[in-house]
């Protein structure tokens, strides 16, 4: 059995990871479990906010009553791999609600999340 680390990202990775971060964010999981899928570089967007780094995400986080799953949604994953390295994941949410999107980075061998945008509006599929 090889156990080294990917060096090449596939859909497989990506929607492991998707559902993993979406199973954390339904249960609500504590900001410091939540580092575990984010790589150097974070940014997620809500609505007009901008959160750089764990430490703004976690301020943030703490002071969301619902958690981020709630203003998210947790549906159905399209993934498209972007290289060898980057990959984007939508996640829609159903109809009529808003969804997420995700920027995911292979570093070092771990697949983790580089960006999250939560959309403001429901996702149109194209």
């Amino acid at each position: 059995m090889n156990l080294s680390p990917p060096e090449t990202l596939r859909e497989e990775h990506v929607r492991e990871l998707v559902q993993k971060w979406n199973e954390a964010l339904t249960r609500h999981a504590p900001p410091d479990e939540l580092h575990d899928y984010f790589a150097n570089g974070l940014l997620v967007e809500v609505g007009d906010r901008a959160l750089r780094g764990r430490t703004e995400f976690d301020a943030w986080y703490r002071a969301q009553p619902g958690g981020l799953a709630q203003q998210a949604g947790t549906g159905a994953v399209t993934v498209r791999l972007v290289s060898p390295r980057h990959a984007e994941a939508v996640v829609s949410a159903g109809p009529g609600r808003p969804g997420q999107s995700i920027g995911v980075v292979l570093q070092n061998g771990v697949v983790r999340i580089r960006t999250v945008t939560v959309h403001t509006e429901a996702l149109v599929a194209a």
